[in-house]
């Protein structure tokens, strides 16, 4: 996952935000204790993923406070220690562990994820004995998200392999199965609704250096920025509601207002600061 899945914070209250902060600080502290540098590759995605499967229990854990390791000298509130950390930090693991790998196949980034990969083998080796599913669904994603790109047919087969990753990750969030057949839609449209925003703020620079983006690509290699702009606005704002759809018909027991913010506020906001005109616009609305 990329980064984009992120609360609008201006539309939360300040317990949801410190909830929020909470969960955060958790699953950091879970990355930590796979390893240390883990806690470089800590992302708004992940966090909203640790956030939907804390929600789906009855069961809370709780709060504690523990010490950051950039601040030491303050304790801050932290969800504690469980399996739902435990489980997004080895899919974590094991999704940086694949890019590494897809970065040297491509010969990109060659020494950094030579670097990469050696710091990852034993723990992705460690998470993919324990969630051997989950290995082989974002071992073949790889496989698949290129293939697709390569026979380029149309936007939806490009976004598909996205999506159906995030549709399968996503639906053994519960063994319900109306509750997992759910997730599993809620997975399908924030993953394409991923796929299609990084593409859209890749777009400018793909076209400029002639490189594949599936938006282009859709408009036959036309130049018309503002027209691919809307195009895209209008496909994403599409997943976004049927995401919105799915959270809305899902029974949550905890950080439901969070979780709502996300889907509701927080992917239109999303959409907007990629729109903007300017760096500095960008991060006033991101910030929000």
């Amino acid at each position: 996952m990329f980064g984009y899945i992120r609360p609008l914070k201006s539309e939360l209250k300040l317990k949801e935000y410190n909830a929020y902060r909470s969960v955060y600080c958790g699953f950091c502290h879970a990355l930590g204790k796979a390893g240390p540098f883990l806690r470089l590759s800590l992302s708004y995605d992940f966090t909203f993923f640790s956030i939907l499967a804390l929600s789906l229990e009855e069961e809370f854990c709780g709060f504690c406070q523990k010490r950051c390791p950039v601040k030491p000298f303050k304790k801050y509130g932290c969800v504690k220690d469980n399996e739902k950390f435990e489980y997004a930090a080895a899919l974590s693991i094991m999704m940086l562990y694949e890019k590494a790998n897809d970065n040297l196949s491509d010969r990109e980034h060659i020494l950094s994820s030579l670097l990469l990969k050696g710091y990852l083998k034993k723990r992705y080796r460690k998470a993919a004995d324990k969630y051997k599913e989950e290995a082989q669904i974002l071992t073949y994603f790889t496989k698949n998200q290129k293939e697709a790109e390569k026979n380029f047919t149309s936007l939806d087969s490009a976004c598909h392999s996205t999506a159906d990753t995030l549709s399968k990750i996503f639906s053994k969030l519960s063994k319900n199965q109306n509750k997992s057949e759910l997730l599993s839609r809620l997975g399908y449209n924030l993953g394409r609704w991923v796929y299609l925003i990084d593409a859209l703020d890749d777009l400018e620079d793909d076209l400029k250096k002639g490189r594949f983006n599936p938006l282009i690509l859709r408009f036959k290699g036309e130049s018309d920025l503002e027209k691919i702009k809307d195009f895209a606005k209008g496909e994403l704002s599409v997943s976004a509601s049927m995401a919105g759809d799915c959270i809305e018909a899902l029974e949550l027991y905890n950080f439901s207002p969070i979780i709502e913010n996300i889907v509701y506020f927080g992917l239109y906001n999303m959409q907007k600061a990629v729109l903007s005109k300017s760096r500095k616009e960008r991060k006033l609305i991101v910030n929000g």
